[in-house]
């Protein structure tokens, strides 16, 4: 326990630390993050290495509901606070440099403190509502970060995005915890695993696992609530590497998996059907980009409905498996696209020129200007695509099994839809990959010829070499597994076994095949058509093909570009009438609400004049009134008694005669 407060409090006590003091630790703000991220990173390997057992311990919190609040450490939530803590490390190495310029460094690394702690704490939660909790503040801060530069009107609004749409999710997600606790009387993890489901609970097991999904696919950005994440760009590139790699939107993923004991083969459907359609989708809005950092923001989209989808078919172990492994060459490559980044925003200042440092279009042959970053990005690249040989091809080669096993066993309408379009996204996902590839790092530097003058870079600072050097160490399928074309063999595969029943497996040699030459031709395109000679002019030249063949997939292309572009219209255009009334009556609502709690102020204050009037006049005057006849009565008795002693005897004498002449009159 001792050691998991160290793992937790260390980050957050740095954070309070740095928020409480911005001034005072401006210039060592960086050292206190790197410090802070070490120290758990360390404390968290020690767990990993030598507390063998699982650690689970809990303490009463509200004893009248039952709630038991607590931390449980398995292989699962060990590896995912090395993972998460190995990230925000070399992220917060990179961002003292990256961010050195800024006025408030102290906030920022003070942020990401609080954002590593809020995920850690996800992590190791005992129970939902726990989880719900530290759910909550990872999307709270990440809000923070995404707009941490306030001046810029975009990144507000894109936090503000990222901020609403996850609400959406969570209210689903809150609905879940509700109904369990409802039915199932706890919110223990460990409680519902043991727990024997009977068939009448089956709708209800079903519905509560769509809710708790909900919450999944908003900060897992899954169709149609993907909508925040490419905005998300508007943040500090390094915060993009945390959030794609090992952080937010890994939450959702976590959960799943965590939680796929619970889930019914209905939910499953439902899951792996949503995944399907963010892979592939998030793969063809890759293909139209122009932004370096919003081809990787679609690509993580579409590499989380891999991982969503895996988990959908039964997958568990191999999407968590890519999990890890995506998190390595997705940091890696956001992190080599902020070096370039950078060294343009140097260009731009240094040359005094205008234009967009991250327009792909504005890059070009800067493998010779940045050569460690073009082998790091080209590790990390190969990776995304799933060539052999790189922990991209384990992982995704692990999830295609499950895919190919689960259209194997049912081979009807939807089992083709989940195997067809994960095997059209794995090649486009290889395509928009090299055609940026390309764009980057091959040709010409076209911003160098479009000023006609020589343009040199300042040397890569080595608080950016660190980091990237490390990261493309988890691009290499080794590193994993000695034998880097099974995932069964990996070490990682065997510390996150489940005891879930697995269905037999599909030939490895045949997946393989078919995603290896998937992976190759999407290269081999991508790269072909941002090079010198086009593909088309290659096949036109060699086969003789006509003309109007090339034309059709031009024309394909165009249509779904102009006309089915749906990320213009922010992923849901056929529920923008719905949302649209639901809006409407939501603030109709809202106003009559507004009006019924402005309307019992002015009640309350009439009220308080009547109470004081009536306080006043009636209260008051029934009171003065009653003093008034004492005074009354008083002043007649007063008149009656003189100032002689002679005639109180007097008036007493008179009294007792009277007094025995009534009582001998009474008694006769």
């Amino acid at each position: 326990m001792a050691f998991l407060l160290i793992v937790l409090l260390t980050p957050f006590f740095t954070f309070l630390t740095l928020f409480l003091n911005q001034k005072k630790t401006q210039k060592w703000a960086a050292l206190a993050s790197h410090v802070s991220f070490l120290v758990s990173l360390l404390t968290a390997g020690y767990i990993f290495l030598f507390i063998s057992k699982p650690f689970y311990e809990v303490f009463e919190w509200v004893s009248l509901s039952k709630i038991r609040l607590g931390f449980e450490i398995k292989n699962l939530e060990s590896l995912m606070l090395l993972l998460v803590l190995f990230v925000a490390l070399m992220v917060s190495i990179f961002s003292s440099v990256y961010m050195a310029q800024e006025k408030n460094l102290s906030r920022y690394f003070a942020y990401l403190q609080l954002f590593t702690f809020a995920m850690l704490a996800l992590i190791v939660s005992s129970n939902l509502l726990q989880t719900y909790v530290f759910w909550e503040i990872v999307g709270f801060t990440s809000y923070l970060l995404i707009g941490f530069w306030q001046e810029r009107p975009e990144a507000v609004w894109a936090s503000r995005k990222a901020f609403l749409v996850n609400r959406i999710g969570d209210i689903g997600f809150l609905i879940g915890l509700i109904l369990i606790f409802t039915n199932f009387k706890t919110l223990s993890f460990s409680d519902l695993f043991t727990l024997k489901f009977t068939t009448e609970q089956h709708t209800l097991q079903t519905w509560i696992g769509i809710c708790i999904f909900l919450g999944a696919m908003a900060k897992s950005a899954q169709f149609p609530l993907h909508i925040w994440l490419p905005n998300a760009m508007e943040g500090p590139t390094p915060i993009s590497a945390l959030i794609h790699a090992a952080t937010m939107v890994a939450a959702g993923v976590f959960l799943m998996a965590k939680m796929s004991f619970f889930l019914t083969p209905e939910t499953k459907t439902f899951i792996a059907i949503i995944g399907a359609i963010s892979m592939f989708l998030g793969a063809y809005w890759a293909v139209f980009q122009k932004d370096i950092k919003k081809v990787l923001a679609y690509s993580t989209i579409s590499q989380l409905g891999l991982m969503i989808l895996g988990i959908g078919v039964g997958g568990y172990e191999a999407s968590l498996l890519h999990l890890f492994t995506h998190a390595f060459f997705k940091a890696g490559l956001f992190l080599c696209a902020g070096v370039i980044i950078h060294q343009l925003h140097q260009v731009e200042k240094q040359y005094h020129l205008h234009f967009d440092v991250q327009d792909m279009h504005n890059m070009g042959g800067l493998k010779q200007k940045m050569p460690f970053v073009f082998v790091i990005y080209t590790l990390c690249m190969f990776a995304l695509a799933g060539l052999p040989l790189f922990s991209g091809f384990l992982s995704k080669d692990a999830i295609f099994i499950h895919i190919f096993q689960y259209n194997a066993m049912y081979k009807n309408f939807l089992s083709w839809v989940l195997l067809i379009l994960p095997l059209l996204a794995s090649f486009l996902t290889a395509f928009y990959m090299a055609r940026q590839w390309a764009l980057v790092f091959f040709g010409e530097f076209r911003l160098e010829k479009s000023q006609n003058e020589t343009i040199e870079f300042e040397k890569t600072p080595l608080n950016f070499k660190i980091p990237l050097l490390f990261l493309s160490i988890g691009t290499l399928g080794i590193f994993f597994s000695l034998n880097p074309f099974v995932a069964e063999k990996s070490w990682l595969w065997e510390l996150l076994k489940s005891n879930l029943p697995q269905p037999n497996q599909v030939s490895h040699i045949e997946v393989a095949l078919i995603t290896s030459f998937l992976a190759v031709l999407g290269i081999l395109l991508g790269f072909w058509q941002k090079t010198s000679v086009a593909i088309t002019q290659i096949l036109k030249i060699s086969f003789e093909i006509p003309p109007i063949i090339f034309r059709i997939p031009r024309t394909i292309a165009q249509f779904l570009f102009k006309n089915y572009q749906i990320q213009r219209i922010e992923g849901i255009s056929m529920l923008i009438e719905p949302i649209m009334w639901l809006a409407h009556v939501s603030t109709h609502i809202e106003k009559k609400i507004d009006s019924f709690i402005n309307f019992i102020p002015k009640l309350k204050v009439v009220l308080a004049h009547i109470i004081a009037w009536i306080d006043k006049i009636i209260v008051d005057g029934l009171i003065h009134f009653i003093l008034w006849i004492g005074k009354f009565l008083g002043g007649i008795l007063r008149e009656t008694q003189g100032k002689y002693i002679q005639a109180y005897f007097g008036f007493t004498i008179l009294a007792v005669l009277a007094l025995l002449f009534f009582v001998i009159h009474y008694f006769n």
